[in-house]
């Protein structure tokens, strides 16, 4: 991602991970449920093709785990 290494979870190998741009960042789900979030991805974004690329963008990027009751999600009125 971004020409970085990034990782989310090692029990996450072999399965199919979807990701979600959100408003908190890059979601990654499995199924319907959220198994974790980069944080900052959209401010990411903003960095590709700019001279502070190398500089700010760290290395490997983690994605956090997240507990599926506190995850972001999008809200559907009725």
């Amino acid at each position: 991602m971004f020409g970085r290494n990034a990782y989310l979870d090692e029990r996450l190998a072999g399965v199919e991970v979807t990701f979600f741009e959100t408003l908190e960042g890059l979601e990654a789900r499995v199924g319907d449920q959220c198994v974790g979030l980069l944080r900052n991805y959209r401010d990411m974004c903003q960095l590709v093709g700019s001279y502070v690329w190398d500089k700010l963008l760290p290395p490997t990027l983690y994605f956090e785990k997240e507990d599926p009751a506190n995850c972001p999600r999008i809200a559907v009125a009725q």
